[in-house]
């Protein structure tokens, strides 16, 4: 095993929320990341070809040709490149936009990291062109390239969405937690305590949050907080609700805590979200 995994002297920086930033590296043994307090934004790093490692906590993950990672917010991380061939990655990153949700659902290991191999020659293909894209477009200065770098990087992820799911048929959500995310749908605006809802699904409180984390990768307070955002977004789009309504009404219990979470969860304000729309 990759001894620099556990051994290092000094911290990797980390970029600006909220900026896209992507870029291409060959690098030798020797080259190494730790951040061990994760990043406040989202990485993804493809592995074109050569060998890297991962670790979250305990658990390390061996990259090889077509192997993809991505951390989310938070996770402590650190990743080295092995002997032999240089590893040569595609990497971003981001932050999430709110209507990009749906394509980060992806399965996690237990520590957190999502890691998937793409297998398909069509869609390892696809995937790398846009990764170029992307990185070509994040460069540029002016709006049209941002937008541009944005679309790229959605396609990207639709992409390793449908690559997920064919992988994963067999995994498919527990009918016991399809049904509590249900009933936290239909029900945003109520209190809602993990007891309560575990019994409703007939669980106990231990197991259902085992499951429930083990399934989705999220806690039942960062599952609920996600559905009520999701929800807050559709409002935002397709209403002209006052921020404070819109706040109450998917269940939180102020504006400011409501727009401290939404900035912190998608990099910008409800108010400028709304703002930006066409």
């Amino acid at each position: 095993m990759n001894h620099n995994l556990f051994h290092y002297d000094t911290e990797t920086s980390i970029p600006g929320l909220g900026i896209l930033l992507a870029d291409y590296y060959c690098k030798s043994y020797g080259f190494q990341g730790h951040r061990s307090e994760g990043t406040k934004d989202w990485l993804m790093i493809y592995t074109v070809s050569g060998e890297g490692s991962f670790r979250v906590d305990r658990e390390v993950r061996i990259c090889k040709e077509h192997d993809l990672v991505i951390l989310s917010p938070g996770i402590p991380h650190h990743y080295v490149a092995n002997e032999g061939r240089d590893w040569e990655i595609l990497w971003v990153h981001f932050i999430p936009l709110p209507e990009w949700n749906t394509w980060l659902q992806l399965p996690r290991t237990a520590e957190g990291l999502i890691y998937i191999h793409i297998n398909e020659e069509i869609a390892e293909e696809r995937l790398e062109r846009t990764f170029q894209r992307l990185i070509q477009d994040s460069r540029g200065s002016g709006k049209a390239e941002q937008e541009l770098a944005k679309l790229a990087l959605a396609e990207m992820l639709i992409l390793i969405y449908q690559v997920s799911v064919k992988e994963n048929r067999s995994g498919l959500l527990d009918t016991r937690i399809e049904k509590a995310i249900h009933y936290l749908t239909e029900h945003l605006a109520n209190k809602h305590v993990l007891g309560q809802l575990a019994l409703r699904v007939e669980l106990s409180e231990s197991r259902f949050s085992h499951l429930l984390k083990e399934q989705t990768g999220e806690s039942f307070i960062e599952l609920l907080v996600k559905l009520r955002l999701q929800r807050a977004v559709k409002l935002l789009q397709l209403t002209t609700r006052q921020i404070k309504e819109i706040a109450f009404e998917v269940g939180f219990e102020s504006a400011y805590y409501f727009t401290r979470r939404f900035t912190r969860q998608f990099g910008i304000s409800p108010r400028e979200y709304r703002r930006q729309l066409p």
